[in-house]
């Protein structure tokens, strides 16, 4: 009984960390908010994943106006999370 409750248990952690391995090449998806990654596209900020090679931007903070905006920030884009925001964003 104890031989095959250990074999569960060593079969489902073999499962799990082969499932998180896997995952682990997988690329990150966008996310948006402050940490968000932002790539130049034409004369507009595109939320890209933070993997990619064509970040430009991040998001450091959100504000409820540009003007509130940290020095460090070059651009603005709005805030789909907190509605009359907009995210701040600063070069990399």
């Amino acid at each position: 009984m104890v031989a095959i409750l250990v074999g569960v248990l060593v079969l489902g952690f073999a499962a799990v960390w082969g499932l998180r391995a896997s995952n682990a090449d997988t690329p990150s998806k966008p996310s948006l908010g402050v940490g968000s990654c932002w790539a130049d596209q034409d004369t507009q900020a595109k939320l890209v994943s933070c993997d990619s090679s064509s970040v430009a931007y991040t998001a450091v903070s959100s504000v409820p106006s540009e003007s509130d905006c940290p020095a460090t920030a070059k651009a603005t884009v709005p805030d789909d999370l907190v509605p009359g925001n907009v995210l701040c964003l600063a070069p990399i």
